[in-house]
Formats: structure tokens, C-alpha cells, sequence
């Protein structure tokens, strides 16, 4: 009985192993295509809240990339990705959208990715009446 049990163990140990490497790391965004745009909106109701409105747009030649912004204690801002594990060899477009409630919201926010640390202008979103 002992002996029917170890190929069992083999398998679960393996997928065990597979299972912690198929997550992928977290590290700042390296597509080359990446924009960024920021803007500040007040919303009225239910009470008058100002609010930072961070954007960035990009493109990568395969799909399954996750991408989203970290805020850093010195109020930076990173922008970070999970490369796949696989994919569609296909380009694949991205938008990656944060709001945030801000007391005064900065006339620039400073944005990091693999490429270097952008100055974002702050602009006032015009809302239509």
C-alpha cells in the first residue's frame, strides 16, 4: 500500500511546483507604446469630492498581460505588469484607468515604468452640460 502511494505524491509535488512558478512576478510596464493622461474631476453628488483621474494606454504584440498603477508612499505613482504564462500571439491593446479622491489634487502626478519616471500635466475635466 505504501508503495502505491508514492506516484500520487510524485504528481502532487509536481503540481505543487508548477502551481507556485505559473504565477507571474510583478514588475514595472515594458511595452514601448505606453501614454499617459491625467485629469481631475469634482463630482457633486452625494457631496463635493475632487478626485485624480490616472490613464495610460499601450500595446503589446502578445495578449494576457495584467497591468495596473501602484501608488508609493511619496504619492508617485508606478505603472506595474504581470507578464503571461501564455497567450495569443496576437498585438493587444490596453487601457488602464485609477480614480482617486483627493482633499487638492496635484497640478502633476509622476508616473514610473520600465522606462523611466514621466511627469504627468493634471488636466480639468471638462464635463459637458
Amino acid at each position: 500500500m505504501k508503495h502505491a502511494m508514492l506516484p500520487w505524491l510524485v504528481v502532487l509535488a509536481m503540481a505543487a511546483c508548477v502551481a507556485g512558478t505559473a504565477q507571474a512576478e510583478e514588475t514595472l510596464a515594458t511595452s514601448t507604446s505606453i501614454e499617459y493622461r491625467a485629469y481631475v474631476r469634482t463630482f457633486d453628488k452625494p457631496h463635493e469630492q475632487k478626485c485624480l483621474i490616472l490613464l495610460a494606454s499601450c500595446h503589446y504584440e502578445r495578449g494576457g498581460y495584467v497591468l495596473g498603477f501602484r501608488e508609493e508612499p511619496d504619492g508617485s505613482w508606478r505603472l506595474m505588469e504581470q507578464k503571461p504564462t501564455f497567450g495569443t500571439e496576437v498585438i493587444t491593446y490596453y487601457s488602464i484607468t485609477m480614480t482617486r479622491p483627493y482633499a487638492e489634487v496635484p497640478r502633476s502626478v509622476k508616473v514610473k515604468d520600465a522606462h523611466g519616471t514621466h511627469v504627468v500635466p493634471v488636466k480639468l475635466w471638462k464635463v459637458k452640460s
